[in-house]
Protein backbone atom coordinates (compact mmCIF):
# COMPACT_ATOMS: atom_id res chain seq x y z
CA UNK A 1 0.00 0.00 0.00
CA UNK A 2 1.34 3.30 -1.08
CA UNK A 3 0.27 6.41 0.65
CA UNK A 4 1.05 9.75 -1.44
CA UNK A 5 1.21 12.18 0.81
CA UNK A 6 3.80 16.04 0.66
CA UNK A 7 4.31 16.99 4.22
CA UNK A 8 3.46 20.45 5.20
CA UNK A 9 5.47 23.09 6.86
CA UNK A 10 4.34 25.46 9.44
CA UNK A 11 5.80 28.41 11.30
CA UNK A 12 5.32 28.27 14.30
CA UNK A 13 6.02 30.16 18.01
CA UNK A 14 6.67 27.64 20.44
CA UNK A 15 4.79 28.97 24.48
CA UNK A 16 6.48 25.83 25.98
CA UNK A 17 7.42 22.64 26.44
CA UNK A 18 5.02 21.29 29.53
CA UNK A 19 4.75 17.72 31.37
CA UNK A 20 1.89 16.15 31.03
CA UNK A 21 0.83 13.07 33.02
CA UNK A 22 1.98 10.52 30.01
CA UNK A 23 4.60 12.36 28.49
CA UNK A 24 5.30 16.04 27.37
CA UNK A 25 3.13 18.33 25.25
CA UNK A 26 5.52 20.78 22.13
CA UNK A 27 2.68 23.88 22.67
CA UNK A 28 2.85 26.31 20.42
CA UNK A 29 0.80 29.79 20.20
CA UNK A 30 -2.57 29.73 18.28
CA UNK A 31 -2.79 30.16 14.12
CA UNK A 32 -5.28 30.18 11.89
CA UNK A 33 -3.49 27.65 9.90
CA UNK A 34 -4.88 23.52 9.45
CA UNK A 35 -1.73 22.54 11.61
CA UNK A 36 -1.23 21.44 15.29
CA UNK A 37 -1.18 23.60 18.01
CA UNK A 38 0.27 20.70 20.11
CA UNK A 39 2.44 17.85 19.48
CA UNK A 40 2.52 15.27 22.25
CA UNK A 41 5.19 12.72 23.10
CA UNK A 42 6.05 10.21 25.03
CA UNK A 43 9.17 11.50 27.13
CA UNK A 44 9.77 13.76 29.91
CA UNK A 45 10.54 18.01 29.73
CA UNK A 46 13.81 17.16 31.49
CA UNK A 47 14.65 14.09 29.45
CA UNK A 48 13.55 16.43 25.56
CA UNK A 49 16.09 19.23 27.27
CA UNK A 50 18.81 17.20 28.46
CA UNK A 51 18.81 15.66 24.62
CA UNK A 52 18.82 19.09 22.91
CA UNK A 53 21.85 20.29 24.79
CA UNK A 54 23.23 17.51 23.79
CA UNK A 55 22.31 18.56 20.42
CA UNK A 56 23.37 21.86 20.80
CA UNK A 57 26.76 20.38 22.59
CA UNK A 58 27.95 18.44 19.60
CA UNK A 59 27.42 14.59 21.41
CA UNK A 60 24.15 14.11 18.96
CA UNK A 61 22.74 14.80 15.81
CA UNK A 62 19.23 15.46 16.79
CA UNK A 63 16.86 13.74 19.37
CA UNK A 64 14.63 11.15 18.36
CA UNK A 65 11.26 11.04 20.40
CA UNK A 66 8.29 8.65 20.32
CA UNK A 67 4.69 9.05 20.77
CA UNK A 68 2.74 5.80 21.42
CA UNK A 69 3.97 3.50 18.00
CA UNK A 70 5.30 6.48 16.38
CA UNK A 71 8.65 8.12 15.67
CA UNK A 72 8.93 11.99 16.03
CA UNK A 73 12.24 14.04 15.18
CA UNK A 74 13.60 17.20 16.58
CA UNK A 75 16.39 18.50 14.84
CA UNK A 76 18.32 21.81 15.01
CA UNK A 77 18.54 23.95 12.26
CA UNK A 78 20.41 26.83 13.57
CA UNK A 79 21.60 28.64 16.92
CA UNK A 80 17.62 28.34 18.57
CA UNK A 81 15.99 27.34 15.52
CA UNK A 82 14.60 23.45 15.63
CA UNK A 83 11.78 21.54 13.25
CA UNK A 84 10.23 18.51 15.07
CA UNK A 85 8.78 16.03 12.41
CA UNK A 86 5.49 14.62 13.55
CA UNK A 87 4.17 11.44 11.16
CA UNK A 88 2.58 13.69 9.15
CA UNK A 89 4.04 17.36 8.58
CA UNK A 90 7.11 19.63 10.07
CA UNK A 91 7.00 22.43 13.06
CA UNK A 92 9.42 24.66 12.70
CA UNK A 93 10.12 27.15 15.75
CA UNK A 94 12.68 28.89 18.02
CA UNK A 95 13.98 28.52 21.56
CA UNK A 96 14.58 31.21 23.15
Amino acid sequence: MEINYTPKLYKRELSGILQESRGSRFQFEKTSDSGASYILVDESVQRIMDRMRDVINGKRDKVYLSRSMGNIDLEQLSNGKWQIWDEFDVYEFEMK
